[in-house]
């Protein structure tokens, strides 16, 4: 991994949860470093995600296609924003999503194999993904109740 951007997803990572320094310098070893230009797909709906990918600088946005052809934003993913296409990423059927650069990204990403290890060697790093995914939840519950 570009070691100039560990500092980004240690601090992010340390705002949630304590993690020994060895098991938090593994973690951020096993990150790949990532770019993608403007416009750029990241993730193709139809396609399995293998993992997710931590914002270093950049936005992306997540879309789905209708069956009349137009696009419908679910999300847009900023700097120190996880994203993923999760449907698939947990049940590891083809996704819904597709995942595009808005602008220039530098991204890390995280293997699902590597996310599920560390959960195994450091329970500071699981509880760390639940409560971003308890976040994400309650986000994704108010957002569909202010549309009532």
């Amino acid at each position: 991994m570009n070691q100039n951007f560990a500092p980004s997803i240690i601090a992010h990572i340390q705002k949630y949860v304590h993690v020994e320094p060895e098991l938090l310098q593994a973690f951020v070893d096993s990150l790949e470093y990532c770019e993608f230009s403007s416009k750029s797909i990241i993730q193709k709906e139809g396609k399995i995600s293998y993992g997710s990918y931590f914002i270093l600088t950049g936005c992306v946005r997540a879309f789905a296609i209708d069956t009349n052809g137009n696009e419908h934003v679910m999300h847009l993913a900023l700097e120190n924003w996880w994203v993923a296409d999760m449907f698939s990423f947990i049940t590891g059927k083809p996704g819904h999503l597709t995942i595009q650069a808005i602008e220039n990204c530098q991204l890390l990403f995280l293997s699902k194999k590597d996310q599920e290890k560390f959960y195994d060697q450091c329970p500071a790093i699981e509880r760390y993904f639940r409560i971003l995914m308890e976040n994400a939840y309650v986000s994704t519950i108010q957002r569909i109740h202010d549309n009532l």
